[in-house]
């Protein structure tokens, strides 16, 4: 019974290890829409499908770090293609003094520009992913990626569906071209004078078969 008790016990000490290596590395804590503050939730951070309409921005907040590794900066993917965020860092060296991350081998040295955004507007607000305000009516995949010095990555957020406006982009094809023609468009003016030209032709035809009449 004893030895059973002490493989479960180590069991359960495993499994928590292997949970702070697999997962500790991140800590993703708020991810929001047209909101420049922490509002003491984690807002869509969890969602896998974030609606915004044409014009709105989304701020994120949180820290990614690894053992032995410095923090370059923090990316995002609009449809494969990587795009920036805003320049908004911060150290968060006292994580490092958790027992969890010093057992895993963190240092402090590994938090040096962890945080990704700050608390508070006045303290510098949220990061924002840069240009999802100029994205027009559509469906998106959107990843959110830390970057290392080194070249390795660390997903933050990975492809999640961000819908714009109606969801919808604007078919090309219904556009409808008009040809083109060199010929200027008719003026008041010139309209005018060419009603007085006809005028004047009538006029004058009138004119000449009443003479011929008056002739006989």
């Amino acid at each position: 019974m004893k030895k059973i008790i002490i493989a479960l016990v180590l069991t359960v000490f495993m499994v928590a290890a292997l949970g702070v290596t697999a997962f500790a590395n991140v800590g993703f804590d708020a991810l929001y829409v047209d909101v420049n503050s922490y509002q003491g939730n984690a807002g869509h951070a969890l969602d896998a499908e974030i609606s915004v309409e044409v014009g709105q921005k989304l701020f994120i907040l949180g820290w990614f770090a690894e053992p032995g590794k410095t923090v370059d900066k923090v990316v995002w993917t609009l449809d494969g293609v990587e795009k920036d965020c805003a320049d908004n860092y911060r150290d968060r060296t006292e994580i490092a003094d958790l027992a969890a991350f010093k057992e895993a081998g963190f240092s402090a040295d590994d938090f040096v520009k962890a945080g990704f955004g700050k608390d508070t507007v006045d303290q510098g607000g949220l990061m924002e992913l840069l240009g999802v305000d100029a994205l027009t009516d559509g469906t998106y995949t959107v990843s959110i990626i830390g970057k290392f010095t080194d070249g390795s990555t660390t997903p933050i957020k990975e492809d999640f569906t961000l819908i714009v406006g109606t969801g919808v982009a604007a078919d090309p094809q219904q556009t409808v071209d008009r040809p083109a023609t060199n010929e200027p468009a008719p003026q008041t003016g010139d309209a005018s004078v060419a009603m007085l030209a006809v005028i004047a032709v009538l006029a004058l035809s009138a004119v000449v078969v009443f003479v011929k009449k008056r002739a006989f």
